[in-house]
């Protein structure tokens, strides 16, 4: 049977590439999506006739104040209920699209850093060598002589 190699620099390396390629996609995908379904909703809002609510509502004064409350009235309400919720549809559209963007802007962040993992890594060991050079330093005569007076102490125990 043929051993095959799992952990290779060629593998991470195209491993990389690929993740790399996939944030970017999301990335731009995402970007994208959200930028059309912020667009269509200012299309539907630009688009709209805002004097059909106007005349509804002026209808709904005209109604009331001849007749009162009646069957009338609230047919005229509920057209009214209709049309507003028509012209709010496109803050939908701009709460999703601002979503799509804000999540993809977040997973492609992830996934960058995890390919830059590595580098990452290496970077904060880097850093941390000279600290811990300066520790080892200072502390190893201490270390030194305490070993060595164990080892005095454990020569005077056996004689």
């Amino acid at each position: 049977m043929e051993e095959k190699e799992y952990l290779s620099e060629e593998k991470y390396r195209k491993t990389k590439k690929k993740l790399r390629r996939i944030a970017l996609s999301i990335l731009i995908i995402g970007i994208i999506s959200g930028l059309i379904l912020i667009g269509i909703g200012i299309y539907i809002n630009t688009t709209r006739d805002k004097s059909v609510i106007n005349d509804i509502r002026v209808q709904i004064d005209k109604e009331i104040t001849d007749n009162g409350v009646s069957l009338k009235y609230y047919e005229l309400r509920d057209e009214l209920d209709k049309e507003e919720d028509k012209y709010n549809s496109c803050e939908q559209f701009y709460a999703i699209g601002s979503v799509v963007i804000v999540l993809s802007c977040l997973i492609s962040t992830y996934m960058f850093v995890i390919v830059k993992g590595r580098e990452i890594n290496a970077f904060a060991a880097q850093q941390g060598m000279p600290i811990a050079k300066e520790v080892i330093e200072k502390t190893a005569p201490s270390v030194g002589k305490v070993a060595k007076e164990i080892k005095n102490e454990l020569k005077k125990e056996e004689k």
